[in-house]
């Protein structure tokens, strides 16, 4: 349902990135995880995608199993 970026400096062709993903939020029927991206150890990128788990087109909840282990990385 949602997706930022921020862009701090731009990636070349080549470049080596390394991009740390991690559990921001999880809620009921959705989760959000976060992004950074860096190059050299600089970062050049943040972001953060907000997934909500659908059903019949209507907001469903997340699995136990999956919301639990999407729980137990968060921050």
């Amino acid at each position: 349902v949602h997706v930022d970026c921020d862009y701090f400096s731009p990636p070349f062709y080549d470049d080596l990135m390394d991009i740390a993903v991690s559990v921001e939020r999880v809620g009921r029927t959705s989760f959000t995880l976060a992004f950074d991206v860096t190059i050299a150890g600089v970062q050049v990128s943040k972001g953060r995608i907000t997934v909500v788990c659908v059903r019949d087109g209507k907001a469903h909840p997340l699995p136990e199993v999956f919301a639990a282990t999407l729980s137990s990385t968060q921050k």
